[in-house]
């Protein structure tokens, strides 16, 4: 089963990397591991899998040969504590600079002046527009509140005086030369990646980090000053967001005070909300000869540490990671940072990285291939790896899979959803001797195919290729078609999976693809995918997934109401493998069913089974009697109730009553009758109703031809007060009930 997290705590550098989930990795490690053991992290993106593992009685090796990311991994695992940050900032405040304390020149980078009293201010941010400087936020001491005001002239000719008329100061060159020297081949490369930082953010930098070289300290106070600098350069960038994809910023980005942002980082503890009491970080050699809790960085790779001899081949029980994505903009930030903060040497593996200008899943499979070989090396018989990707698509799950296969890894569980991509994969170490298929391009087509048809048919409702192409991927693992894949293509041989799936499905005359455009009709990602014959599917996952919120809700004894995670594990159970449902949809049932308060969830009051039940009878019994006033003649069916016009051949409407938003059963098949369709619903379930027709063509192609109308519970009501009333009103209020109020949303017939 898929095992959902709670919202990750925020570490340094931790918009680049993996949202790895809290509580994932203590819950696999239960599973797969016992108290005292050694538990390895190969790929050492995340700190939480390290911590909660060691908080639950395990040994915790975190990998990583990256030296900037260490350092922010090491302040997550093992905080500075908030007394050495703030002596190490006072340190550097108390430098000079042109004879001015650095602390007063450095806030005089941002200074400006509140147009409403006059007063001078430290902005906290610029924000710009188009290359030019447009507005500033800033606290007004004097007026007492946060203010946004247009940037005054002021403003933008101190941001000139930092680049005059384009021209580039002596801190540009510093922070260039400081990664590539003028002889240096990636010299323009470095060029191009300064374009992240505005004028004055480089000058800001340069001062500080230059001023923070001359400084006397001892190990703990550097290593504060570094991890503050650290955060300066990520906090000065000029990309928003998390995992920038681009060096470049957005026409609007914004541009930070330097200085008031290191005093919050130092006033906050910089993210010291991690690290458990007790828990400590400790020296590998330590790690390997006590059987106490703690966390070891390795610094160097998987296969670094395979080689070293530290630990004994076939020794170790489990392993835990969140798998790297391409990630070209980290990268090679980190190659600046490390140069700005320790100098070119240590810059020097990282700069392979600013040279390379293409990061495609076929160069990431080979990577990933690497370091999870290295870890078969170790594990032991019968132990598991698990491979996490909070951040899945086809490409990705393509190249972990191959990866995994390529490395004689036989996958034993897997779990994958979408809203967003994510996946979990579980892994043993194997030497299987495989026998590939004589035609395996073929072998594999039609695998892709069966898999693909079978994905469909258990959901029972169109679905993203991302689904058809992870399924396609699973089954060529459990069957390791992707062994043989890379030994009949070691060049390149995720670009001839992909390919073999792709011709696979896309002629497949078993398939069909819905809700995409002319333009993209071409393309398998856009669009869905469902069945050309579609007798025999399951009832849609959607419904199934929404009535099993329900139950969970009503289900839950009383004083033990749940929270979201508990819930969503629960339902993850419920629906395990490529049935998992994504953690979107499942907020949006959750939401229509339930109400969440102190952090627990409830039914909404009006939800409650037995109020639901009353108000369905409620209804029945209002629609009976509006039909009956308006010269209808009433009839109720096993589900539906009918008005029939006595001298009409076929019955004028036809209505069914649901509480819930699970309408596939009743508009998929054909209309019993030709009588105009009406689905009554609660008003609560109106938005969830939407949300389905917007992500499945096939139900709403079943609504518009079937020319159904929805009607709320509280419009019945509403029609019943109105004494004049007749058909032709009646008639025209239909149309004046949307779905959902809001806005371009208003659809009353769909």
């Amino acid at each position: 089963m898929f095992i959902p997290g709670y919202p990750p705590a925020p570490f340094p550098l931790s918009r680049h990397l993996p949202p790895l989930g809290d509580g994932i990795a203590a819950a696999y490690g239960e599973k797969h591991s016992a108290p005292g053991d050694l538990v390895i992290d190969p790929f050492g993106q995340s700190p939480h899998a390290a911590l909660e593992l060691a908080r639950a009685g395990r040994r915790a090796l975190l990998v990583n040969n990256n030296p900037v990311l260490r350092l922010a991994l090491l302040a997550a695992v093992d905080p500075v504590p908030s007394k050495t940050l703030r002596a190490a900032l006072t340190r550097l405040a108390d430098t000079t600079i042109v004879k001015t304390r650095l602390e007063d020149y450095a806030r005089g980078l941002y200074r400006s002046t509140c147009p409403d009293c006059g007063k001078a201010v430290d902005v906290d941010y610029y924000v710009w527009e188009k290359e030019a400087l447009a507005e500033k936020f800033y606290h007004c001491s004097s007026c007492g509140e946060d203010k946004t005001r247009p940037a005054d002239q002021a403003d933008i000719a101190l941001a000139a005086r930092y680049a005059p008329e384009g021209q580039r100061g002596p801190h540009y060159y510093w922070a260039l030369d400081r990664i590539a020297p003028p002889d240096d081949p990636d010299r323009q490369l470095a060029t191009d990646a300064l374009e992240a930082y505005t004028a004055r953010a480089l000058h800001a930098i340069f001062t500080l980090t230059y001023k923070a070289g001359t400084l006397t300290l001892n190990p703990s106070e550097r290593r504060a000053l570094d991890l503050l600098l650290l955060m300066a350069y990520d906090e000065g960038t000029s990309l928003d967001g998390s995992r920038p994809r681009t060096l470049k910023p957005h026409t609007r980005f914004y541009e930070k005070n330097l200085w008031l942002t290191l005093e919050r980082l130092a006033a906050d503890g910089a993210f010291q909300g991690e690290a458990a009491t007790g828990l400590s970080t400790v020296s590998i050699s330590d790690l390997l000869s006590r059987p106490d809790p703690a966390v070891a960085l390795f610094e160097g790779t998987m296969r670094d540490l395979a080689a070293s001899g530290l630990i004994p081949p076939k020794s170790i029980p489990f392993m835990i990671t969140a798998l790297p994505r391409p990630n070209a903009v980290l990268w090679i930030l980190t190659a600046i940072w490390a140069a700005w903060l320790w100098g070119q040497e240590a810059a020097k593996p990282l700069k392979k990285f600013m040279s390379r200008r293409r990061y495609d899943w076929a160069w990431h499979e080979q990577a990933l291939r690497a370091g999870v070989s290295a870890s078969h090396k170790l594990l032991t018989k019968g132990s598991r790896f698990v491979a996490l990707l909070p951040e899945a698509e086809p490409g990705f799950v393509g190249a972990a899979l191959t990866a995994a296969d390529a490395s004689n890894f036989s996958l034993i569980h897997y779990a994958m959803r979408a809203e967003p991509g994510e996946a979990q994969f579980t892994l043993r170490p194997d030497q299987l001797t495989v026998e590939p298929p004589a035609k395996l391009t073929t072998a594999m087509r039609l695998r892709a195919e069966s898999a693909a048809v079978e994905v469909i048919r258990q959901r029972g409702e169109p679905v993203r290729w991302a689904t058809i192409s992870g399924a396609a991927f699973v089954a060529f693992a459990q069957e390791h078609l992707l062994r043989a894949a890379v030994e009949e293509s070691a060049s390149d041989p995720l670009d001839m999976i992909t390919e073999a799936i792709e011709a696979g499905c896309v002629n497949s005359p078993q398939l069909a693809h819905m809700g995409v455009e002319e333009a993209e009709a071409d393309s398998p990602r856009a669009g869905r995918w469902w069945l050309a014959e579609p007798e025999g599917a399951a009832d849609p996952l959607a419904d199934r997934v929404e009535r099993e919120v329900a139950h969970a809700l009503a289900d839950t004894p009383a004083g033990r109401d749940p929270d979201t995670t508990t819930l969503e594990r629960h339902l993850c159970a419920e629906f395990p493998g490529l049935l998992t449902p994504g953690s979107a949809y499942f907020r949006r049932c959750l939401e229509s069913y339930g109400e969440e308060k102190d952090g627990v969830w409830r039914f909404r009051p009006e939800d409650d089974p037995m109020a639901r039940a009353q108000d369905y009878e409620r209804i029945s019994t209002e629609l009976k009697a509006l039909g009956q006033r308006l010269g209808y003649e009433v009839k109720t069916g096993a589900v539906d109730i009918y008005w029939n016009d006595a001298e009409a051949e076929a019955a004028s409407f036809r209505f069914i009553i649901s509480d819930t938003a699970a309408v596939g059963r009743y508009v998929l098949p054909p209309p019993p009758t030709r009588a105009r369709q009406v689905m009554v619903i609660p008003g609560g379930r109106a938005g969830l109703v939407q949300y389905k027709l917007g992500r499945d063509p096939h139900l709403r192609e079943a609504v518009e031809g079937g020319g159904w109308l929805f009607l709320k519970f509280r419009h019945i009501r509403r029609l019943l007060e109105k004494s004049n009333l007749d058909r032709a009103a009646f008639l025209s209020a239909l149309g004046l009930d949307p779905i959902v109020d809001q806005g371009s949303e208003q659809l009353p017939l769909l």
